[in-house]
């Protein structure tokens, strides 16, 4: 039908599109009156989301031109090729889309040729974008009850021209093109949909005439995503519905089709919120556990020592004696701190030898010597601490292990007791 350019204007510098017929189409009255209506169509909308009409004439060398604003960007067919949009980018796009055919039906215009060429996806502020409808080269006016004019908008197609691409009209637009309604549109933005997504048309592989016999004698095939998601399976039926034969079960208007795709992309984000929080608690209870065990393995150590000092009698000088080593053998000799063995630990030998100290020092706040140089039983009591601790987070729940820090412990602990997906955190004394 025409060509479109890119242009500027002169006095302003500011970047236009010329749209002009092609010369064999200048002489055609019915291409001329329908140019002439895009330009009053496009003078009727006013939205960022609809290229804006600047001005209409005539040019002795062109003939008629439609000047609208230069809509920075590219259009959806520039980017087809198969998977090319996420089922979330897909969810993104139907809204922009739908809230587009929003504002030219609250204007009562019905595009008629929903397709990729015709939607140019524009950068704005942010990052962000947004979806603007170019093309109402066979856009139709739907007027409103006794608008004047209405015939001259509508009345110029004959019955026996099917206007639109095939690829994404309506079934009912191949029988009577001059009476769709808005929703020959919502199915053109399911099909649209669906292209961006399975990167192939609803009808793949089948010539025009096959395409317009499948639609008027059955369902579109259902878009299969591949994905088994809430996302995904909520997609393919907004997309499904969309596609319906018949308009009366599709979407009744772009803002049903938005309000569906929104909640989709809501309820999921709610979902994720909801199953992060449960995580959150999970692994919340896995620390109070974890803190549990530690504080079971800090006080049952603390036993272990305090029975070394507190349970050996005085001796005849009143200093401290420190127990028999054959006693803190037995009360280790199991893998781990069992009863009997807190039991044995605390039971002092029968004749147990003295150790004189100073009066002055405290054998609690004494320093404790390297591993090395620790007495046997002490290291005996540090090895089976080190099997207690690495038990307990061999298993995979255990993702954090708090354990006081002293320097049994926090000598090559990791290596010893480190497992993978395990972290140890040493808190207080």
């Amino acid at each position: 039908m025409g060509e479109v350019w890119a242009g500027e204007h002169r006095a302003t510098g500011m970047r236009v599109a010329l749209k002009m017929l092609l010369p064999e189409m200048s002489t055609n009255a019915e291409m001329i009156q329908r140019f002439k209506r895009e330009a009053v169509l496009l003078g009727r909308v006013r939205s960022d989301r609809v290229a804006r009409m600047i001005d209409f004439l005539f040019d002795p060398r062109c003939g008629a031109v439609l000047v609208t604003e230069f809509v920075e960007g590219s259009s959806l067919a520039d980017a087809e090729r198969p998977a090319l949009t996420s089922v979330e980018g897909a969810v993104e796009l139907g809204i922009e889309i739908a809230c587009a055919l929003r504002e030219l039906h609250r204007a009562h215009i019905v595009h008629r040729d929903m397709k990729p060429g015709n939607v140019i996806i524009q950068p704005i502020e942010d990052g962000r974008s947004r979806a603007v409808i170019v093309d109402l080269g066979v856009s139709r006016h739907v007027p409103a009850e006794a608008e004047e004019g209405a015939e001259a908008l509508t009345d110029i197609t004959r019955t026996q021209i099917v206007l639109g691409t095939m690829g994404y009209i309506a079934p009912e637009q191949i029988l009577e093109p001059r009476e769709v309604t808005a929703s020959a549109d919502i199915y053109g933005l399911g099909a649209i949909l669906f292209r961006m997504v399975a990167g192939t048309h609803v009808f793949a592989g089948m010539s025009q005439l096959d395409q317009m016999r499948a639609k008027l004698q059955g369902e579109a095939p259902r878009l299969r995503t591949g994905r088994p998601d809430a996302l995904a399976r909520g997609f393919e039926a907004i997309v499904s519905r969309a596609l319906k034969r018949e308009p009366r079960l599709r979407y009744a208007s772009a803002d049903e089709m938005i309000a569906a795709l929104s909640a989709l992309r809501d309820d999921v984000k709610s979902s994720h919120r909801a199953h992060a929080w449960a995580q959150g608690r999970r692994l919340f209870g896995r620390g109070l556990l974890t803190a549990a065990i530690s504080l079971v393995l800090a006080v049952l150590a603390a036993i272990g020592f305090a029975c070394q000092v507190s349970t050996a009698p005085p001796s005849p000088s009143g200093q401290v004696a420190t127990p028999a080593p054959g006693a803190a053998r037995a009360g280790m000799a199991g893998d781990g701190l069992e009863p009997a063995a807190a039991q044995a630990m605390c039971t002092a030998p029968e004749t147990p030898p003295e150790v004189v100290l100073p009066p002055s020092r405290d054998l609690r706040a004494e320093p404790r010597p390297p591993s090395e140089g620790r007495p046997r039983t002490q290291r005996e009591r540090d090895a089976a601490l080190m099997r207690a601790i690495r038990r307990a987070v061999q298993d995979e729940a255990y993702m954090t292990l708090t354990l006081p820090s002293n320097d049994e412990i926090a000598a090559g602990l990791a290596d010893q007791v480190g497992t993978p997906g395990a972290a140890l955190t040493f808190a207080g004394r």
